[in-house]
């Protein structure tokens, strides 16, 4: 049940202005008085030319790497920065500095990895253009691989989805100073459109950009950028370090090695949106590139005697194609009718039919078999279902129609699901077998007490059997394959069994006090991951930060679950699942790994609500596992000491230079479609002018001129079909500020 508190709302109002040749998008954020706490504002001007703010992350136990983004209306080809780290949050002891610079290559990011600092201490750094100075962030560097240490303490997070609602566990995560650094495992950003999955117009300020699925490098770089303007992800970056892997929507849904289900030939090559997805990637966030391959993902990371951890790539490095659940291609028109009906239990129904039978049935065929469904159901429903009979309900027609469907649709099934087991398991694989060698050869080598996988996808069996209604009169209705126990997920490490089983015999055989971290799947599972009915390591899933789980059903359905079952969902699964010690599957939130040299614990805190600006949490169950044991039992929650002074930033007591009135955040050029996206913001109304030059200067076009601004965030996205292939200027001024950045248009 989703809980509600009577807070001040956040507004938002979205104007799109749809005029050829362009269209713009403002995002405004009215001022409210009643928090004063809570930053109101995504566009902060106050932080020029450090809009979005400060990161840090890889820490090691001498260095770690430091991240923020150059602003400029009118920037150079390479702009200086300035970067400063100190032990103390004045900057009083500066313990390293130095310049580096940055272009439109990088998308004028910085990454800094620097060096020459003390073992498992907290630190203060910053950085400076043109005497303006960024915020300060907090950051914190491991202990040495031969240290001893007493205890370490993480904040495990993954799926962040912008427009599934508010990042309410980031600033709760912020908010703490008893961690180590963030783990995030995965979908960072989420690639789909505004208004696909997981927007609500209840939150209209939570829509992503650019509004369409994300392809081109042009169309990464902008989505990063709005997230990381997100205050509640930029306060978090700012007050800890982060260790961060990709799952799969860092570039698209259910993505492998070769490919990925919400991509297709339309949408071009997929390596060339891989290549994208990761140079986006390793710009936006404070990852440091690897030696031998500077876009590979995977690495180890230690903490002192107590912990290696390693962080792995089960999506991209050596995924092959899922081979998905065996009963056949789904029904676009089918899901459609679905959706298209008002009445609730229709659309259950036949939602659950398309489900079930899929292509094993004609569409006509389905919507018999789901009148059918619906006709039994609602008589459950009314309560008559203990004074009917099945020959009260059906007649005999329909009872031999049923039969026929059932069998030929089951019939097609089995020869699905054997066609699918006959495969050459041995060749599909979800690490690789580089990252496999290096995964084992890590794991056996390790003289730490404990060995932690970073992972995305679920090593635990995940799944349901449809057994409960064995007894009841409508029960032929049921396919059997439903009746038995089935897995859900089609993207995770059971159906890659044979490698999964490789790495358990490995481990059992090579290694000890071995643990994996979990994202992906949005719930919070506890569990054991077993061998032949055995524990062989114990696996922490965590929810999501927003993205949707069962919280996204509607109400009636879960009633009606409870209601046919007598239990909960989260009750359902356990039962089902003997290895799945606690789960929670419409929460949202994240869970503090705590490792000491006896054991290892996740306490899971969640949020109270997503759908509005709240960042308060509460602990709700903690699961341990003992050193040396494989078994998790519930545990009150660990308190952690503080690491550090949370940072407080006063930037106008440090830049004494006023803030440009129009920021230009970045130009992007989509080749494919000839579209150019201008992502800039005012700090106060003003009049801007935007025109297209070519390469000779001669001007081609006026989008507008003195067009009227009011204080915000904006995107103007200029459709250029009409213009011949070539390089071309965009310029825009509004009077007193002028900027020109050149594109490129094929």
């Amino acid at each position: 049940m989703k809980l509600f508190f009577n807070l001040s709302l956040l507004l938002m109002f979205i104007q799109t202005f749809a005029q050829t040749p362009f269209q713009i998008t403002k995002i405004e954020r009215p001022f409210t008085t009643e928090r004063k706490d809570f930053k109101q504002n995504n566009y902060d001007w106050s932080k020029a030319p450090f809009l979005h703010g400060v990161a840090s992350g890889d820490p090691l136990f001498d260095r770690v790497i430091i991240w923020t983004r150059i602003t400029q209306s009118n920037p150079n080809d390479n702009i200086e920065v300035y970067w400063e780290i100190a032990s103390d949050v004045a900057f009083k002891n500066v313990v390293n500095s130095g310049y580096t610079n940055t272009n439109s290559d990088q998308d004028y990011t910085v990454k800094v990895d620097v060096d020459q600092l003390n073992e498992n201490t907290s630190y203060y750094y910053r950085f400076k253009v043109d005497n303006t100075y960024s915020l300060s962030g907090k950051t914190r560097t491991a202990p040495r691989s031969k240290e001893e240490v007493e205890n370490l303490r993480f904040a495990i997070v993954s799926c962040s989805n912008y427009q599934a609602g508010y990042f309410n566990a980031y600033q709760n995560i912020a908010n703490r100073s008893d961690i180590d650094a963030v783990i995030h495992l995965g979908d960072y950003i989420y690639e789909y459109k505004k208004g696909g999955y997981g927007y609500s117009s209840s939150r209209p300020d939570r829509g992503h950009e650019p509004k369409h699925e994300i392809i081109t490098l042009e169309d990464y770089r902008v989505r990063y950028s709005y997230y990381r303007l997100d205050p509640n992800l930029q306060d978090i970056h700012q007050q800890h370090p982060f260790i961060t892997v990709w799952d799969d929507h860092e570039f698209a849904n259910d993505a492998y090695k070769d490919g990925a289900e919400n991509h297709d030939d339309s949408e071009g090559n997929w390596d060339e949106r891989k290549r994208n997805a990761k140079k986006a990637y390793f710009e936006w966030l404070p990852v440091r590139e690897n030696s031998e391959d500077s876009k590979r993902i995977y690495r180890k990371i230690s903490y002192g005697k107590l912990l290696d951890l390693f962080m792995i790539d089960t999506r991209i490095e050596g995924r092959t194609k899922q081979i998905g659940l065996g009963r056949g291609t789904t029904s676009k028109d089918f899901l459609a009718l679905a959706n298209s009906k008002k009445d609730k239990l229709q659309w259950a129904t036949y939602n659950m039919v398309e489900d079930s039978y899929r292509n094993n049935l004609s569409y006509n065929e389905k919507i018999t078999m789901a009148n059918y469904i619906a006709k039994a159901l609602k008589i459950e429903l009314e309560g008559k279902a203990n004074s009917m009979s099945r020959s009260q309900v059906f007649s005999d027609t329909e009872m031999k129609e049923i039969e026929f469907l059932m069998n030929k649709a089951e019939k097609s099934i089995e020869n699905k699901l054997s066609i699918r087991q006959n495969e050459n398991r041995s060749s599909r694989s979800i690490l690789g077998d580089q990252q496999k060698t290096w995964l084992k050869n890590g794991l056996s080598q390790s003289n730490a007490t404990w060995k932690v996988i970073g992972n995305q996808v679920m090593m635990a069996p995940f799944g349901l059997k449809i057994n409960r209604f064995s007894n009841s009169w409508y029960s032929f209705l049921i396919p059997s394959w439903m009746k038995k126990w089935h897995q859900l997920n089609k993207d995770d490490w059971n159906f890659y069994l044979d490698e999964k089983n490789e790495m358990l015999d490995y481990i059992k055989n090579n290694s000890n006090n071995v643990a994996v971290l979990t994202g992906d799947i949005h719930m919070m599972f506890a569990s054991q991951i077993e061998r032949n009915g055995n524990c062989v390591v114990p696996e922490f899933t965590t929810p999501s930060v927003t993205s949707p789980n069962l919280d996204m059903l509607p109400d009636w359905v879960i009633w009606l679950l409870e209601k046919f079952t007598n239990t909960t969902a989260d009750a359902e699964l356990i039962e089902d699942n003997s290895h799945i010690k606690r789960a929670h599957t419409t929460a949202h939130g994240y869970y503090i790994l705590d490792i000491r040299k006896n054991q290892i614990q996740a306490d899971w805190y969640f949020i109270n609500t997503k759908e509005r600006i709240d960042p308060s949490a509460y602990f709700k169950v903690g699961f341990k596992n003992e050193l040396n044991k494989c078994g998790l039992t519930s545990s009150s929650k660990t308190i952690g000491e503080d690491r550090g002074t949370y940072v407080i930033d006063n930037l106008s007591a440090k830049n004494t230079k006023t803030a440009e009135q129009f920021s230009l955040l970045g130009v992007y050029s989509d080749v494919e479609e000839k579209n150019v996206n201008v992502h800039y913001g005012f700090n106060k109304t003003d009049k801007l002018t935007v025109q297209i030059f070519d390469i000779q200067g001669q001007l081609v076009k006026t989008v507008f001129q003195d067009r009227s601004h009011k204080e915000g965030l904006y995107n103007l996205k200029l459709f250029l079909n009409d213009l011949k292939s070539g390089f071309y200027m965009v310029r825009a001024t509004n009077g007193q500020q002028n900027f020109g950045r050149k594109v490129i248009l094929k």
